[in-house]
């Protein structure tokens, strides 16, 4: 019979009772029969009483068997069963959970492929190992105190159905430095317990990194010095528990093409790769830092080849920044959707400019840490993070985030563009005639074009503001503004557009939208033309850029404002230049250098100067 089982096989027969006679004294103790009276022979009368008798005493006799049968049956049972509170029909229900969250891959595999379930009582051990994910159940558990180990292998014997391979996870701690979990059945009840596997972390491991650089190359003319700290995650700032002892950096002159360093006996966790590239200007001058970056890696305990990674140093990389630590095994992300994005309106970004960035992955318990090329920035530690950058060119930001004891980080490299100011030259080659000061706008400057718009053809019609272009000496200057309608003979109708500073472009698009191919140009008759000044902005292309527009009443106030009155962008400051923003059916708003807030008629032929954002 199995431990902690209980089971009582009884059988009872009973047979017909002999007749008068067979019964000699009492069946049992506590009843009494009726004694039979002396057979009086001869008489039918006697007979018949004394069968009447005995049929009565087999009544009583049978009666009498059952119920003892029935009373040493229950005696029987509970004196099998006498240990019945101590051994009990109770069970235990082991919920396994799947990590919610997979492990960085150093050089052994961390996917779990099964798991060795231990429960011990007293000198009583039980143990099962199963390669799924889900409940086991142990019945016919002793009552009492038993205790729960979980262990998590990177293998399964599928031919011995056992488990195999490295031990890489355990329950979690239990809060009193333990790995174990109590739990207290009782008689009759069936238990649940819910496991939550976690990485191990007792032992020691190592890093391996391994730094390849050209030697000759056409950057790199002295030898480098490279330095990696290597730090538990994280200890710059007060929001993580520094549970990792200290590494000391290692700093060499890197005199060959490759150089290789191991740090051992780490204790299993996360750290941080911080790498810094310095390379001196002369033999002997300062060293100048060519290249910055943080990485992390994970390091697990009795791993004898131990986590490596490898990194290649090349000019590209060295002018970019853009490289990084290439690890030898295959590096699955610890948090789900963890990367940055970068919360701005324009794809463009700029120095002395705010920048926000927010971290995919977001939890209440969740705590980060922001960095900008490699360091540490003081009081970041939200989901989110602003920044202005002072220099352009290549920058990263990067996010460590710790979710109880798992740490990942995501990064995101920039390229910075320099600063513009009021009369520079824009991206397109124009003038630039204002800057976002608050980030307010999906766009952070407005540029004009470098020249007044000229039409070469009016079929097809063909524009520049090329004052390079051979027929723009020659081109015609004057563009009317154009009348929309719906037929030759019908009333014109007023395209509703706005002043605003963002309007430009939605009002070059409602004009060409609504006026077409052709607009028509004058109050009446059905004389149309190509050549509108809406038509001839959205047709433009100048220096590789086809998103001129129209300007709107603001943007030309600011046009004639900061360029034309203080002598920037070649603009005539004896004429006047059509805004795209309508007055009525018949006319609309220009710009001169005495404001902008004056109308003409739309067969007004007026200079057209063009503008975009970037």
């Amino acid at each position: 019979m199995k431990e902690g089982a209980c089971s009582v096989h009884i059988a009872c027969t009973t047979e017909p009772l002999k007749r008068t006679g067979d019964l000699k004294g009492p069946v049992a103790t506590g009843h009494r029969i009726a004694p039979m009276p002396q057979k009086r022979k001869g008489t039918y009368e006697t007979m018949r009483y004394e069968e009447e008798m005995m049929s009565r005493s087999r009544r009583q006799a049978i009666s009498l068997l059952v119920f003892t049968c029935t009373v040493i049956l229950l005696l029987l049972t509970l004196t099998a069963c006498e240990d019945v509170g101590l051994l009990g029909h109770t069970s235990l229900v082991i919920h396994v959970e799947e990590p919610s969250r997979s492990i960085f891959d150093p050089s052994i595999p961390m996917d779990i492929a099964g798991y060795r379930i231990t429960l011990t009582s007293g000198e009583t051990s039980v143990t099962h190992e199963t390669s799924a994910v889900g409940s086991v159940t142990f019945e016919a558990l002793s009552t009492g105190q038993w205790t729960v180990t979980i262990d998590a292998f990177n293998g399964w014997d599928e031919v011995t159905q056992s488990v195999s391979g490295q031990v890489i996870g355990h329950l979690s701690d239990n809060g009193n430095g333990e790995y174990t979990r109590a739990v207290t059945l009782s008689r009759g009840e069936v238990k649940h317990v819910h496991a939550s596997i976690v990485p191990r972390t007792d032992g020691s491991g190592s890093l391996s990194l391994t730094v390849n650089w050209p030697l000759g190359g056409e950057i790199i003319t002295h030898e480098p010095i490279l330095k990696v700290r290597l730090t538990s995650f994280n200890e710059f700032s007060d929001v993580y528990e520094n549970t990792v002892p200290a590494v000391e950096p290692k700093e060499t002159v890197l005199s060959t093409a490759a150089h290789s360093y191991t740090f051992t006996g780490l204790a299993p966790g996360w750290y941080q790769i911080h790498t810094e590239l310095k390379v001196p200007d002369s033999s002997a001058g300062d060293a100048s830092v060519y290249y910055r970056r943080i990485d992390f890696a994970r390091v697990v305990p009795d791993d004898a080849e131990g986590t490596r990674g490898e990194i290649t140093i090349t000019n590209e990389m060295l002018e970019t920044g853009t490289a990084g630590w290439t690890f030898s095994e295959q590096m699955q992300e610890s948090l789900t959707d963890l990367s940055i994005t970068h919360d701005t309106k324009d794809s463009l970004y700029f120095t002395g400019h705010t920048q926000t960035f927010l971290s995919t992955y977001t939890s209440d318990t969740a705590e980060y840490q922001w960095y900008v090329d490699a360091r540490p920035v003081t009081g970041a530690t939200g989901s989110s993070f602003q920044t202005s950058f002072s220099d352009h060119g290549a920058h990263t930001v990067t996010v460590a985030v710790r979710e109880g004891d798992v740490i990942n980080g995501a990064q995101k490299e920039l390229s910075i563009l320099p600063a513009y100011e009021i009369g520079d030259r824009g991206i397109a080659g124009g003038f630039v005639f204002y800057q976002d000061p608050g980030d307010f706008y999906p766009w952070t400057y407005l540029e004009a074009a470098p020249h007044d718009i000229v039409i070469l053809s009016e079929d097809p019609l063909t524009v520049t503001c090329d004052i390079t272009n051979e027929g723009y000496a020659t081109g015609d200057p004057d563009i009317l503004f154009g009348y929309y309608r719906e037929s030759p003979e019908g009333e014109n109708i007023q395209v509703t557009t706005e002043p605003f500073r963002q309007s430009a472009m939605s009002n070059t698009l409602a004009l060409v939208s609504a006026m077409g191919s052709a607009a028509y140009t004058a109050e009446t008759g059905s004389e149309t033309t190509e050549a509108y000044a809406a038509k001839a902005c959205d047709i433009l292309e100048y220096n590789g850029y086809d998103d001129w527009a129209l300007p709107s009443q603001q943007q030309m106030t600011l046009i004639i404002e900061d360029l034309m009155r203080t002598g920037i962008g070649n603009l005539d400051s004896g004429t006047s230049y059509w805004s795209s923003r309508t007055y009525s059916a018949t006319s609309s708003y220009y710009g001169k250098y005495a404001g902008s807030n004056a109308t003409a008629d739309n067969s007004t032929q007026l200079r057209v100067r063009a503008t975009r954002s970037f």
